[in-house]
């Protein structure tokens, strides 16, 4: 865990650098002795081109570089194993700006508030899930605030009034086709 900061992390133009840290660790002994087991659970926001089907051979290399330089004891032996989910794993995507469907949503936005503000990040949400199950252009549009998923978490009444027009003017759009 105290080399878990030599993992090779990719960066991304627009989805910036990946992110990884120790979620949970164990180990125990029976008696008066020092454990012969340690387990490591370690969270991963990736980015493209990372992919999470070969995200274990990535960690398993990783640890094998550290053995080879005897950061890690070079008789230990290793597993690695993905975390068994209810729900698939999704790996990161980013969305075509320049497809039918996303230009026509930015000219709205650009229509009825002047410039359209386009970030990406590192979360796993539905978007995600829309994104593996159905190959779809995904736009995620919300309302402004603040404390996103903490404490005091607030949005402004006056941005959801917002977002309704844009809504309404963009199922008008598309309805009108």
């Amino acid at each position: 865990m105290s080399r878990l900061d030599t993992f090779p992390l990719i960066s991304h133009e627009k989805l910036g650098r990946e992110s990884v840290f120790a979620r949970a660790f164990s180990s125990a002994s029976e008696s008066l002795s020092i454990p012969d087991y340690a387990e490591f659970e370690l969270d991963f926001h990736t980015v493209i081109p990372r992919l999470s089907e070969n995200l274990g051979g990535d960690i398993r290399n990783w640890l094998e570089s550290l053995k080879k330089s005897g950061a890690i004891n070079r008789d230990a032996e290793i597993s690695v194993e993905l975390k068994a989910r209810k729900t698939s794993y999704s790996d990161a995507f980013i969305t075509d700006e320049t497809g039918e469907f996303v230009r026509t949503v930015i000219k709205k936005i650009e229509d009825l508030f002047g410039e359209a503000v386009i970030n990406y990040g590192l979360s796993v949400g539905d978007e995600n899930v829309l994104k593996r199950k159905l190959n779809i252009p995904i736009v995620t549009i919300g309302p402004a605030g603040g404390n996103a998923h903490s404490e005091n978490e607030w949005v402004s009444i006056s941005s959801i009034n917002d977002v309704s027009r844009l809504f309404s003017a963009i199922i008008e759009d598309f309805s009108a086709d």
